[in-house]
C-alpha cells in the first residue's frame, strides 16, 4: 500500500493457451484434441507484525509477517491432464483430471 510499508498486497494472474493432446503412444498427427485454456488468479495480503527493533519479539526476529492468501480466487476448474479409458471395442475416451479449486492459506513469515 502506498505510504504504509506495514502492508503488502499481491495479485497474480496466470493464463495458459489451449494445448493439443491425443491418445497415449499416438503419433503427432493424432493429437487433434485441445485442452481448455488454463487460467487462475491468486490474491495475497501480508501485515508486518514485529522486527526492526520494534516490540518485545524483535530481539528474536529481523522481520515477522502474517499473511493470508487465496489461491484460484475465481474457483475455476482447470484441467491438468487426461486419463485414457478404452472400452471393449478398443475405442479410447479421455477423462479429464481437474486441479484443486479455491484454497485459503494463512502463513507466518519469519526472518532471523
Amino acid at each position: 500500500f502506498p505510504g504504509n510499508p506495514n502492508y503488502k498486497l499481491y495479485l497474480r494472474g496466470i493464463f495458459g493457451s489451449k494445448l493439443p493432446f491425443g491418445p497415449p503412444n499416438g503419433e503427432k498427427y493424432q493429437m487433434k484434441f485441445r485442452m481448455p485454456p488454463y487460467h487462475r488468479v491468486d490474491l495475497g495480503l501480508s501485515r508486518f507484525i514485529a522486527g526492526n527493533n520494534k516490540g518485545k519479539v524483535s530481539k528474536y526476529f529481523k522481520d515477522l509477517w502474517l499473511g493470508f492468501e487465496v489461491f484460484n480466487l475465481f474457483d475455476v476448474n482447470n484441467v491438468n491432464s487426461y486419463f485414457w479409458i478404452s472400452d471393449i471395442a478398443g475405442d479410447m475416451y479421455a477423462v479429464p483430471n481437474y486441479l484443486t479449486g479455491r484454497r485459503y492459506n494463512l502463513k507466518i513469515t519469519a526472518n532471523f
